[in-house]
């Protein structure tokens, strides 16, 4: 009997925004950006936060980084 089905979506079956911020903005998931990512993971804040945290990091706005992650460079 299946239990469960367990399989990768993100940069598999749609593009990962998260990653895609990162290389665009030539960043890895290390230092602040980790931090922010696993307090994101444990829902510590909301996506809109997360979006304005990681612009402060860069000097991007909430709006940029959101519209980078959901639409790339459309």
């Amino acid at each position: 009997m299946i239990k469960a089905i367990v399989f990768d979506f993100f940069d598999v079956i749609r593009d990962d925004g998260f990653n895609r911020w990162l290389r665009q903005n030539d960043l890895t998931l290390s230092g602040a950006v980790l931090e922010l990512s696993k307090r994101n993971d444990r829902g510590e804040f909301s996506g809109n936060q997360m979006f304005a945290e990681l612009g402060a990091l860069i000097g991007q706005t909430a709006d940029e980084v959101e519209y980078v992650m959901e639409h790339g460079n459309e």
